[in-house]
């Protein structure tokens, strides 16, 4: 548990370079942010707290064994059109901002040109947009592998989003108030606009 409804699903995927995954469990269905490694322990383990609905991918470096999640658990695969080539199966194609019940798809083109990031109550899960080390935020200009002038502005996006938990797909989780969320958001935008930002 991470915290509340919200659990880290480990078994880390080669396939997505070791990126994290989530499960959120909720009363109209539990979703799976980004996919874990199958593995017949963790399946059954997700099969008790009330299986899948939804698996949202916010982009193609994260997909690992997602088809393999929503087969078995007959769940609906969400991912962003620019991305949607990475995985054969797709049932929600996402181009926009997006809604389902209290969940916010949010397009952050940047590392990828159509990353995405969720947001769910206090919880944002960021992909590979953004993170925390150093008990502070950051995100990867090496890595960025589409655009990171458009990271940058997908950044600066964010601040209009009330959050207080960022979950990344590499790094630490990292927790403020909202308050002083926004207003650490509010710096480091200011701070990778820095030529020798890295």
């Amino acid at each position: 548990r991470v915290s509340g409804n919200v659990f880290y699903l480990g078994f880390n995927s080669p396939k997505s370079f070791g990126g994290k995954s989530y499960l959120i469990t909720h009363s109209e269905g539990n979703w799976m942010v980004d996919s874990p490694r199958y593995n017949r322990y963790l399946k059954q383990k997700i099969k008790e707290m009330g299986g899948l609905r939804y698996i949202f991918l916010t982009h193609r470096d994260d997909v690992a064994d997602a088809e393999k999640f929503a087969e078995y658990f007959d769940a609906k695969i969400i991912i962003h059109k620019f991305e949607r080539n990475s995985v054969s199966k797709v049932d929600i194609v996402v181009d926009a901002e997006f809604d389902i019940s209290e969940f916010k798809i949010i397009p952050v083109p940047g590392h990828t040109k159509g990353h995405c990031v969720l947001l769910y109550n206090n919880y944002l899960f960021t992909g590979d947009h953004l993170y925390s080390r150093n008990n502070g935020l950051r995100a990867s200009r090496r890595y960025c592998w589409w655009n990171w002038k458009e990271q940058i502005k997908s950044i600066e996006k964010l601040i209009d989003y009330d959050f207080e938990w960022i979950l990344p797909g590499h790094g630490r989780s990292y927790q403020l108030g909202i308050t002083d969320m926004r207003n650490e958001l509010v710096e480091f935008a200011k701070q990778i606009k820095k030529s020798d930002y890295w």
